[in-house]
């Protein structure tokens, strides 16, 4: 076990505590979400682990450490009690960026890269940074990444880096430039936003160069693709996507769009989760951006 460098034990129902015979341990990444583990998330783990941890979802009682500022630390939804383990839910950050009546009608992301202007006007908040768990400055929306995520962008800010010098998008089209990805389970939370319907638009683009470091064996013809199931509200609405063959190919852009997206406590829920992960080079959802209006 000393030899290994990455542990993912997510999604497993696992329960009982985390068990003292991994403190030896020296791993990079080690990731616990979505089990049913109890207890206390003992100190010595920041000493097994030096780059991220992810403990969300799940009932721990207590975080009995300060984090190092040094690390990528999800604890969204990781513990029962909101006063150890925060943010504990979007039941508390609501309560913090909405005390009052909900004053949003629309949400704007640009998932993977920074503030941007849209070819339809809009300004699209930055969310480029790779922490796994991450709530906007204004507290409107909030994500969180089950699993490695990356950046992926074109403007060479990033050692995982996939270029669009090859894609043919429009000249407008700076919102597939970059894209936000993760392994297993990427979420979006909407907060404080006006109880009614809305209209949510997905954007994707599997953006891809000639030689890229996580990409450049894959055949796109072939049938080792990305595919995904996106969830809204709970709800499942696609099944098995699959980017490439809804756009007709890498570096061309696609857009999904949902109707009659029901907000009534105020919080809209974004999901997409990959339920073949690791079985194939390209691993994990994909988004480029995301865009709620209010509509039919």
């Amino acid at each position: 076990m000393l030899s290994l460098t990455n542990i993912d034990l997510s999604f497993n129902r696992l329960t009982g505590r985390i068990p003292d015979s991994l403190k030896n341990l020296n791993v990079t990444h080690m990731s616990f979400s979505k089990n049913m583990l109890t207890g206390k998330i003992p100190d010595w783990i920041q000493n097994a682990v030096w780059s991220k941890m992810d403990f969300s979802y799940n009932n721990f009682s207590k975080l009995t450490f300060k984090p190092s500022p040094n690390l990528q630390l999800n604890l969204f939804s990781s513990c029962c009690n909101s006063s150890t383990c925060l943010p504990n839910s979007t039941d508390t950050i609501k309560e913090k960026s909405c005390p009052r009546k909900p004053k949003y009608h629309s949400l704007f992301i640009n998932c993977g890269g920074g503030e941007t202007r849209g070819a339809d006007g809009n300004l699209y908040d930055q969310d480029n940074d790779t922490l796994l768990y991450y709530q906007s400055p204004k507290g409107n929306w909030a994500r969180s990444s089950v699993g490695n995520s990356y950046d992926y962008a074109s403007d060479g800010n990033s050692s995982k880096l996939l270029k669009n010098v090859r894609c043919g998008l429009s000249s407008e089209a700076r919102l597939y430039d970059t894209a936000r990805i993760s392994f297993v389970s990427l979420k979006y939370y909407g907060f404080c936003l006006r109880k009614g319907k809305y209209r949510v638009a997905l954007h994707f683009a599997e953006i891809v160069d000639e030689v890229t470091d996580i990409l450049e064996d894959i055949d796109f013809r072939s049938t080792d693709k990305r595919t995904f199931d996106v969830y809204i509200q709970g709800k499942r609405r696609l099944k098995d996507f699959n980017i490439i063959d809804n756009a007709g190919g890498p570096n061309k852009e696609y857009i999904q769009t949902f109707t009659h997206v029901y907000v009534n406590d105020s919080t809209l829920e974004i999901h997409f989760y990959s339920r073949s992960a690791g079985e194939g080079t390209l691993d994990g959802p994909l988004i480029s951006a995301i865009t709620v209006t209010p509509g039919p």
